[in-house]
């Protein structure tokens, strides 16, 4: 639902350092709601999977957003994605959204690992 807030399922880490808490989205609504409605949290990330583009019609904030391959591998990191932008990235298995400033040591060839601690999805 939209604004409701679901509870961080996983931890996700570059190089061994938790990097934030995540929610994960892997059904179709919750994939196309993502934070939509909402504001993002410090410290907070929602990993979409399966995505290679994001949108963010409905966003009151900037994001930031990590692309990853299916190995967690970074290909891509847009910072300050504004309001009513989409941005792409093929070959792209995953998109990692943070809030903006979050993915400040989040760089292009880093691993992202995600540790599920409830595998529910959202």
């Amino acid at each position: 639902m939209v604004g409701q807030r679901a509870r961080p399922q996983a931890v996700l880490r570059s190089g061994g350092r938790e990097v934030a808490r995540a929610r994960v989205a892997r059904t179709v609504p919750a994939r196309l709601l993502g934070w939509i409605g909402t504001v993002p949290r410090p410290q907070e990330a929602l990993w979409i999977e399966p995505c290679a583009a994001v949108h963010t019609f409905g966003m009151r904030v900037p994001i930031d957003v990590a692309f990853v391959r299916p190995d967690g591998k970074v290909l891509r990191v847009v910072r300050s994605l504004q309001p009513c932008r989409i941005v792409l990235c093929p070959g792209a298995a995953a998109a990692v959204e943070f809030p903006e400033g979050g993915a400040t040591g989040v760089h292009e060839g880093d691993v992202l690992e995600l540790e599920e601690i409830d595998r529910a999805p959202v």
